[in-house]
């Protein structure tokens, strides 16, 4: 499997593309196709797709054009993140750099089809052979794009569409096709592709409007969810994934999900050695509730920041402001280094939110003490609040893989947190807490 590198789809990719070594064939090959209507974002997903295996594979891309000029395509790549330096872009004629420690690594032309009887294949290995003559390495060809108006799309007759696979396997490259689809339903590209990428809009359940979706309806050499997972397309990033919550369950996902990062060392125990039958902090998932505001503020504050021996606790705190500015945060900041997530009533996408949360953890350069999550009750005006919920439970479970330590609060006499939570304390004031194992039903008061 070669990692995409973008962020979600691997994780509904069950790991990423898969490029097959062959018996009696030189090169590994791979075929995939991403299917969708008109400004989903096919060019973008395709180029990113196509940059990550070329870096895997240290070639260059040889990016076909049906239906689109070569500088248009560069127009729309330029400024991405993806497209670093070392990823140049080149339209005909081509020329080798003389600095070939940088080389210009995608070389984009018309593909000329039809003329003389010209086939797919045929044009394709005139491109293939204007790149390697002049000492290009193309092993990675996008076409862009195939349409109905081409007769390419998913009225394309099935030998063309078998044949234009043959080509990529027994030349040795990876095809990335990307296909013009305006209504939903299989084309042969669908079973002559061995990956299928299907881009397109959904309604949303919670707030009428349209969302953009992502659908992994074929991957046959690897695992895969088939979703439907969201997706946006942002300006300097190009495409990233929100995969719906039952994807984070999958068996490819356990041990993956934040690789390096872990929890701070010292979180042996908490509230001191009074209670020998809780779990430690690094193990535990906290509800923590009550009416009294500033209580809750104050042991939320302090909790996870020392551990049994009252030694500090170092590393990063993670805040997440449930429906408040930062301004009016509950819990202030004690970390020198804190990362600040907020979760607004116009942000409905509870899957969503984990992929973006699971990023800011993964971007933190030193272990991570605790995540802090307040206040839940702001729930209650949110139009997908059980969405939340379980995206919640979702995120405490992948935290506690690496031992770092959730704490949920909510101003609130009982808190539906405590469902999935290790632990379960209880504020009434100032001096009096309730504090429960919430596996072995041991309690206390304090």
């Amino acid at each position: 499997m070669i990692p995409t590198n973008i962020r979600g789809l691997d994780l509904a990719l069950g790991g990423g593309i898969a490029v097959i070594d062959r018996p009696g064939l030189a090169n590994a090959s791979g075929t995939i196709v991403v299917r969708g209507p008109p400004g989903s974002g096919k060019t973008i997903l395709g180029s990113q797709l196509a940059v990550a295996i070329a870096r895997s594979l240290s070639c260059e891309i040889a990016y076909a054009c049906v239906e689109i000029l070569p500088t248009e395509v560069e127009a729309q790549l330029r400024g991405f993140e993806f497209l670093a330096e070392d990823f140049g872009f080149q339209t005909p004629p081509f020329f080798r750099p003389a600095d070939t420690s940088k080389p210009s690594r995608i070389y984009a032309s018309i593909l000329n089809i039809g003329d003389q009887g010209e086939t797919l294949g045929d044009g394709l290995s005139s491109l293939l052979k204007e790149v390697r003559e002049i000492g290009g390495r193309p092993r990675v060809v996008v076409i862009d794009s195939l349409s109905d108006g081409y007769g390419l799309g998913a009225s394309v007759d099935r030998r063309t569409a078998d044949g234009l696979c043959k080509f990529f396997i027994e030349t040795g490259v990876v095809g990335i096709l990307l296909e013009e689809a305006t209504q939903e339903g299989p084309s042969p590209w669908n079973f002559a592709c061995e990956s299928v990428i299907e881009l397109g809009h959904a309604s949303s359940a919670t707030t009428g409007g349209r969302t953009r979706q992502l659908v992994v309806s074929k991957h046959r050499f690897g695992p895969c969810d088939l979703g439907p997972h969201s997706y946006e397309i942002h300006p300097a990033s190009g495409v990233e994934v929100f995969p719906r919550l039952q994807a984070y369950w999958t068996p490819w996902a356990k041990g993956s999900l934040l690789r390096g990062v872990m929890g701070a060392e010292k979180q042996r125990a908490w509230f001191g050695k009074n209670h020998p039958w809780l779990p430690s902090l690094g193990e535990a998932v906290v509800s923590l509730h009550g009416h009294h505001p500033s209580a809750l503020i104050r042991l939320a504050t302090a909790l996870g920041t020392q551990d049994v021996d009252l030694g500090p606790v170092l590393g990063s705190d993670v805040f997440v402001e449930v429906g408040r500015v930062p301004s009016e945060r509950p819990v202030p900041p004690t970390s020198p280094s804190t990362y600040v997530a907020l979760i607004e009533e116009e942000h409905p996408d509870a899957a969503g939110f984990v992929g973006s949360f699971l990023g800011i953890v993964a971007r933190s350069k030193s272990p991570v003490r605790r995540v802090v999550i307040s206040d839940l009750r702001a729930l209650t005006s949110f139009a997908d609040a059980p969405g939340y919920l379980r995206a919640f439970g979702v995120l405490s479970a992948i935290l506690k893989r690496r031992m770092i330590p959730t704490i949920l609060v909510e101003t609130a006499d009982h808190s539906p947190s405590v469902h999935f939570a290790d632990v379960d304390v209880s504020v009434s004031n100032e001096t009096n807490y309730g504090i429960r194992n919430c596996f072995s039903g041991q309690s206390n008061n304090f």
